[in-house]
Parts: C-alpha cells; structure tokens; sequence
C-alpha cells in the first residue's frame, strides 16, 4: 500500500534524475523492491518483518534498507536477518530515535549496518540513538524528499528521524555494489566504515560509530586494500 514513510525512504535512495518533478536520490538507478511490513498501520509484527525479510532474499535483493525498529529483540526476526546475511545480502538499519544507548532491533543484530542521525551542522541530533551497536551516521534531520499523500498522491515533505538516514546508507550500498557487484557484505561494511568522515574521535567512538558516510570516498576505495 502506498504510504508517506516507505516513500520518503526510497525515494532518499533512489528517485529518479531528471524526471520534471524535481529532486533524485543516492542512487538513481538502484531498483526499488517494495515490501510492506506495516500495511499503513503504526506498528509492524517481527514475523511480518521477517517474512519482508524472506521475500528480499527470495527475490534477490542485494541490499535492504530497514527504517524501522523497536527496543526488543525477537529470534524470528534474527532469523530472517541471519539467512540474508548468509543470502550475501547487505543489511542496513536505522539506529533508532530514542535519544539514548538503548538498544534498538534489527539495527543492533550482529552484521546490520546501524545508522544515526546527524543534523546540517554534522553534529548527533538529540533524538538519535547511538552507542555501541551504531556504525555509521549520515544526514536524517529535516531530510526532503518524496511522499504519497492521499490527498495529493505525489508530492514531497521534509522528515527527521534516523529513518531518513538509514538510506543515505542504503543508497550508498547500492552504488557500491553498482560499481563492484562482486563485493560480499562484510567488505562493504569495512569500506564505509573505513571511508567515513570522523566527527569525534578518530576511528570508532559511540556516538558517530565510525562517522559520516562519505559515498565519494567509498566508491573511490582502493579495493587492494
């Protein structure tokens, strides 16, 4: 079902470039495989995540975005995560908007890339979860992008939330995998997290993780490396 949310997110990651309605994503050529888990209601079910999960894999998607989650863990839904991780799937998630260090699911599942969110002025905005679990962060304040309205049906809206930062990443994986299609997904881990852009201390710190993801820097990566 077409929804505000779900739209604002693929569209961060892949609208198209020139397509007389103004703006285009990370990557504007990654194809879009929508899976609805929350079926225009407020919540979602880990099973019914997982089985968005298992579809993604059926499907051969080669990365997934979540820009969802909640403070508990659930086997089903680590399940689902493992058996894409296994499906050489790349996995990214958002970090969570409680403001806290406390741990948010899927994003804190070992192998998915946790992502927070930092404002314009590349500082951690103060509902952005962070801690150990977070990998990368990448914009997601005041982030303009495409909605489905139902009154309006296409049109666009600025949204907050490490929702909106989680395809920054997403997107980024997608043009790395464009460009290196061979890459499984604990090298494409080591390359944004090895690319980003410190904001804090150098190297891994629990606020920004690894720091900002740079898509510049990791399509530019020296694979020898």
């Amino acid at each position: 079902m077409a929804d505000d949310h779900g739209t604002h997110v693929a569209g961060i990651i892949a609208a198209e470039k020139n397509n007389g309605i103004g703006g285009y994503g990370i990557n504007p050529n990654a194809s879009i495989l929508s899976i609805d888990v929350f079926n225009r209601e407020m919540f979602a079910y880990d099973y019914t995540i997982a089985e968005g999960i298992y579809y993604a894999i059926k499907k051969k998607a080669k990365v997934i975005n979540l820009s969802l989650g909640g403070p508990l863990s659930s086997p089903v839904m680590e399940a689902a995560i493992k058996k894409a991780k296994e499906a050489g799937i790349v996995i990214v998630a958002a970090a969570g908007n409680e403001g806290s260090e406390w741990k948010n699911y899927p994003a804190s599942y070992e192998g998915v890339i946790s992502v927070g969110a930092v404002n314009k002025s590349k500082v951690l905005t103060t509902w952005s979860s962070y801690g150990v679990s977070t990998d990368l962060v990448a914009p997601g304040d005041h982030v303009y992008a495409p909605i489905y309205s139902y009154e309006k049906k296409s049109t666009f809206a600025s949204y907050s939330g490490t929702s909106m930062a989680a395809p920054m990443v997403t997107g980024t994986v997608s043009l790395l995998l464009s460009k290196y299609p061979k890459l499984k997904p604990e090298q494409v881990e080591y390359i944004l997290k090895k690319t980003a852009t410190d904001l804090s201390t150098k190297g891994f710190d629990k606020k920004y993780g690894y720091g900002l993801v740079n898509p510049s820097a990791a399509l530019s990566f020296n694979m020898k490396n």
